[in-house]
């Protein structure tokens, strides 16, 4: 059994700004080249505008969405020894987007929350660097792609990319 605890940088097409966070992944080997696990992975974006219509015309609105996906995960090392590897799986994620809401009664801003459950899959690479003997850094890059639909806000980005450093034990 491994388990790897990482750090990574994320960036998700028209989001303001690269976000930080970790992930988790706890495998078991199923042959010398391959392993099975789960994966949890997190993810949040902003989109910031300037001017709104309302009562005020100089507003600025912010939609914010984050995530978290529990996926079940198949790494392969198809060079033996754990050199490099490819990751591949597929989940759900709790989606949750907030936006302003202006209600039409009061002429007053709220914000919006929803909830969603989209499926999720993951593709990366990596590598497990050995430091000590069951010990290794592993460098990371992985894409995140969630089934969104069409009526999501702006801050909901399909794919999320990733690039990180992880611990693996095992």
């Amino acid at each position: 059994m491994t388990v790897t605890l990482g750090a990574v940088l994320d960036w998700a097409p028209g989001a303001d700004a690269v976000g930080a966070g970790v992930t988790g992944t706890a495998s078991v080997w199923l042959t010398s080249h391959l392993a099975a696990g789960l994966s949890v992975r997190g993810w949040g974006a902003t989109v910031t505008d300037r001017g709104c219509s309302g009562t005020s015309s100089e507003c600025v609105v912010y939609e914010e969405s984050s995530s978290i996906a529990g996926i079940v995960t198949g790494t392969a090392y198809p060079f033996g020894k754990r050199y490099a590897f490819i990751r591949v799986g597929a989940g759900v994620s709790a989606l949750r987007e907030q936006q302003p809401s202006l209600n039409p009664e009061t002429l007053t801003w709220g914000i919006l929350t929803q909830l969603s459950w989209p499926a999720t899959l993951l593709i990366g690479i990596g590598s497990d660097i050995r430091v000590a003997s069951w010990v290794f850094i592993s460098p990371i890059a992985e894409g995140l792609y969630t089934f969104v639909g069409d009526d999501t806000l702006r801050s909901t980005q399909d794919w999320v990319f990733k690039i990180g450093v992880g611990v693996t034990v095992g």
